[in-house]
């Protein structure tokens, strides 16, 4: 099935285009920390801002799958977890 990693603030989204195939929903949390990596590293900035975006996984049919504040505390330990290897 095919995911889409979009970023929403209060008066913006940015949404995910090219979306993903994961081979089921166990695999969307891994999906989900290498979209928080990948965004790290692209927008940095973002993360300066974090109380402002929000993530949120959708399948293909648009149904949210996954949402998370990128303030939330998942957030900041997958990012501590990826500098720390």
């Amino acid at each position: 099935m095919r995911y889409y990693f979009h970023l929403q603030s209060e008066d913006k989204i940015v949404p995910d285009e090219e979306g993903v195939n994961l081979e089921g929903e166990k695999n969307l949390p891994g999906a989900v920390y290498k979209a928080l990596s990948e965004l790290h590293d692209e927008q940095p900035e973002l993360f300066e801002r974090v109380s402002e975006w929000q993530l949120i996984v959708c399948n293909i049919l648009d149904e949210v799958m996954f949402s998370m504040n990128l303030r939330d505390r998942r957030a900041a330990d997958l990012l501590r977890l990826e500098a720390a290897a």
